[in-house]
């Protein structure tokens, strides 16, 4: 038994003074879409493919890196690290991305492909940082368990 592939695009568009979006679930019907857009002088504002990411496998990686950006953030406010305004900044932009990761759907969230370049590094960085762990610890015979 074969299943066939899903495809899934994601189109903003400008209709009368407000922006809709519109979610096609073929090639067929995004491109229906973009016809009737241009035939009713629509503005498509975002046309991009969807692509499948797994939320449920990755979400305790989201929560890890959160929870390391609040720790560092509030080590640098209470002076046990000192202040770098610079990383303060980077830390609290990458809080931000890991509160739009956690607000997902489970157990499958669709993500355009900028979306899901970041979800997967902050998954990797995750995986990293617990390998780093294990090895600062004297147990790198824990290492495989870490992704």
């Amino acid at each position: 038994m074969s299943f066939a592939k899903e495809t899934r695009f994601r189109m903003t568009v400008e209709m009368g003074g407000e922006t809709k979006t519109f979610f096609p679930t073929s090639v067929e019907q995004k491109e229906r879409n973009l016809r009737v857009c241009r035939e009713k002088g629509y503005k498509v504002l975002e046309c991009s493919k969807l692509y499948p990411f797994s939320v449920e496998k990755n979400g305790h990686n989201f929560f890890l890196i959160h929870n390391v950006c609040l720790n560092r953030m509030y080590a640098m406010e209470s002076g046990e690290l000192p202040m770098n305004e610079a990383e303060y900044e980077r830390l609290s932009e990458r809080l931000e991305q890991m509160n739009e990761l956690l607000a997902l759907p489970r157990p499958i969230a669709w993500l355009s492909f900028s979306e899901l370049e970041v979800a997967r590094e902050i998954a990797t960085e995750a995986i990293l940082f617990r390998q780093e762990r294990c090895v600062e610890a004297g147990r790198p015979e824990l290492v495989p368990y870490c992704a």
